[in-house]
């Protein structure tokens, strides 16, 4: 009976594993005109083209330049956000799925095994002509939005306050835009995953299980 409950548990460790590694965690680093982004997008997993209902998470840190953008439509965002250290420094702005939202149109975020990837190329039929994706957030839960949107370009436009590529947008003014207008780009790295904690237990399990079934045939 002792070797079948451990059996039992062991496959269980080994479902809770599984279903956990479903999930992908892509990391974000990479510059918008300026303005760093860093964070990470998790999806449910799924490879190839991905929809607003296939990420389930993200959160990001969006450091501004100190000194550059200071007028008086984008300061109250800013003013929001951690103070830079020095005329040097950065604001430190983050957002996140907990207090904001995204947006999403057309087809053009896709995930590979490694990358998410955006095609800043797809252009739509009428009425929609452009895909675009918005990450929305509430500067440190004040209302002081800040987002990370990402255009592909129609006739000239986009959705980034009317620019195909990709920028940071805050009280409808852009704070800085890469204007990608005929690339795919990837957005997203993923990082190796180390074998989850119960993938280890059942091993262990199993090497426990061997032990014991030697033990009670020396006996």
């Amino acid at each position: 009976m002792g070797k079948i409950k451990l059996i039992l548990i062991s496959l269980t460790l080994l479902g809770l594993s599984v279903s956990s590694a479903n999930a992908a965690i892509y990391h974000v680093d990479r510059f918008v005109g300026t303005n760093l982004i860093s964070g990470y997008i998790e999806t449910d997993g799924a490879i190839g083209v991905l929809g607003a209902h296939n990420i389930i998470d993200w959160a990001f840190d969006i450091r501004v330049p100190y000194g550059i953008w200071e007028d008086t439509f984008v300061f109250p965002t800013l003013d929001s956000c951690d103070q830079p250290g020095g005329p040097t420094g950065a604001y430190s702005c983050g957002i996140g799925a907990s207090t904001g939202d995204l947006s999403m149109q057309g087809t053009a975020l896709t995930a590979t095994p490694q990358q998410l990837l955006w095609d800043f190329t797809q252009v739509l039929p009428a009425p929609d002509y452009y895909s675009f994706l918005y990450f929305n957030g509430l500067v440190n839960n004040q209302l002081a939005s800040l987002s990370w949107c990402l255009s592909s370009r129609a006739g000239g436009f986009g959705a980034c306050d009317g620019s195909p590529g990709e920028g940071i947008i805050t009280r409808g003014q852009l704070l800085g835009l890469s204007g990608y207008v005929a690339e795919v780009v990837p957005i997203a790295q993923i990082s190796p995953v180390p074998i989850p904690a119960a993938g280890w237990l059942f091993g262990t399990a199993l090497i426990g299980l061997v032990g014991f079934s030697k033990r009670r045939k020396a006996a």
